[in-house]
């Protein structure tokens, strides 16, 4: 993405040289968030459903006591549920009813409640193998770190978020080309 932004940032720079005012600047930000708002906005997404992951993991293991893997687990399943509002709702609003678009034919359409199960499924099975990623890199460096860290905290942090980062691709690969594909 930054080999394009520096292309787009070339290209509006020989599209306007003498671009140093405040409204170039205006300009070339209108210009970036056209082309990567839906990214921008997953990012957003991303970081608030950080948060109320974390938290809620925070909560069901320290306060309910809850074990690791099910006081993570249990948060997990709950963000996704989150995640996908969300990204259905705002990141990729224009997206939402691709799956009705296209066909001359009314009969071929599909109901809105139609289309979010659809979409929804594809979420979970997208969902799967990020859980998959995210929980299992989450298990590995807590393992690793407990021998290495004496501060529990510490390593379930690093661990939670090593294990979102991995999540957040597998996450965006499926949501952008496949969930909510153009």
């Amino acid at each position: 993405m930054s080999s394009q932004l520096s292309l787009l940032v070339s290209s509006f720079k020989a599209k306007y040289p003498n671009a140093t005012s405040d409204k170039s600047l205006k300009q070339l930000s209108q210009v970036i968030w056209r082309k990567y708002h839906e990214n921008i906005r997953f990012l957003l997404v991303g970081a608030g459903v950080f948060v109320v992951d974390f938290n809620l993991f925070l909560l069901l293991s320290s306060v309910f006591e809850l074990a690791l893997m099910p006081a993570r687990v249990t948060a997990f399943i709950i963000s996704v549920g989150l995640s996908w509002g969300i990204n259905r709702s705002w990141t990729f609003k224009g997206r939402s009813n691709v799956l009705s678009k296209g066909h001359g034919n009314a009969s071929f359409e599909l109901g809105n409640y139609q289309q979010k199960l659809i979409q929804l499924g594809k979420h979970l099975c997208v969902a799967s193998f990020a859980a998959l990623a995210n929980l299992s890199l989450f298990y590995w460096v807590n393992i690793v770190l407990a021998q290495f860290v004496d501060d529990v905290s510490i390593s379930r942090f690093i661990g939670f978020a090593i294990g979102v980062l991995a999540g957040l691709v597998v996450n965006w690969l499926g949501a952008n080309y496949w969930t909510f594909s153009k």
